[in-house]
């Protein structure tokens, strides 16, 4: 694209809660969904290398590194390394992982979103094994914001508009190649659009993260303000 209800999706519909532990293997059982996991994490291969392999195992995924494509800056991709992924070209990758850095003052956390049931909330949606992870996050220093999404169709493609949603509903769409537009939105977010990309340009939450994800260009990319149901999809 992140205090909970902080974090990021594709597409707003409403937020959902199925009931203590339903877990993200049972939401995406019956029929293929587009699963988004995220996660804010501390610049450790080891912090990361767990959280991507229990995230990735709770969903069901199989992340392989001949079938992933890595996006962000070189010096930041160095930190999966170690676990056997490298910045190279793929040519029909089944997932993209990305890093960035994010701005100082978040804690840990992780973050899922399905196609169809929007933001998954940790109280009533994560197993217990997710839990006890964003436990253990939430005590650490964020310095980075991985993300591992579907490849779909728009890998590596600038995307052309921004999709406004609130309150699982669309309130907007931008170009992106227009000039700059700030965008109101309930609860106090301003979301600026324009000259090639989209991001929060003023945070009403109590924690920013929505701010701190930085700017979204890229076909797929989203940022959330979960505490107030807004999501920005780039498309």
């Amino acid at each position: 694209m992140i205090n909970r209800r902080d974090f990021f999706k594709v597409a707003g519909l409403g937020i959902v809660a199925l009931g203590s532990g339903a877990g993200v293997k049972k939401l995406l059982s019956g029929r293929k969904r587009d699963v988004t996991l995220a996660a804010l994490l501390p610049e450790e291969s080891g912090t990361i290398g767990r959280v991507l392999s229990e995230l990735t195992a709770e969903a069901g995924l199989s992340l392989k590194p001949s079938k992933t494509l890595l996006m962000g800056e070189t010096s930041l991709l160095r930190v999966l390394a170690p676990l056997g992924f490298r910045p190279e070209k793929i040519s029909e990758p089944d997932y993209i992982v990305s890093v960035s850095r994010i701005g100082n003052g978040s804690f840990g956390d992780i973050f899922v979103k399905t196609d169809d049931l929007d933001i998954l909330m940790p109280e009533t949606d994560f197993t217990s094994a997710l839990k006890n992870l964003r436990r253990d996050l939430k005590k650490t220093h964020a310095s980075l914001m991985l993300t591992v999404r579907p490849a779909g169709s728009g890998v590596e493609k600038a995307g052309q508009f921004a999709v406004i949603s609130s309150e699982g509903k669309e309130i907007d769409r931008i170009s992106l190649s227009g000039a700059v537009k700030d965008v109101n939105v309930y609860g106090g977010n301003v979301i600026s659009v324009g000259r090639g990309n989209a991001h929060v340009k003023k945070h009403g939450c109590k924690h920013g993260i929505c701010a701190a994800m930085g700017h979204a260009s890229l076909s797929g990319d989203v940022i959330a303000c979960a505490p107030h149901k807004m999501v920005i999809t780039i498309a």
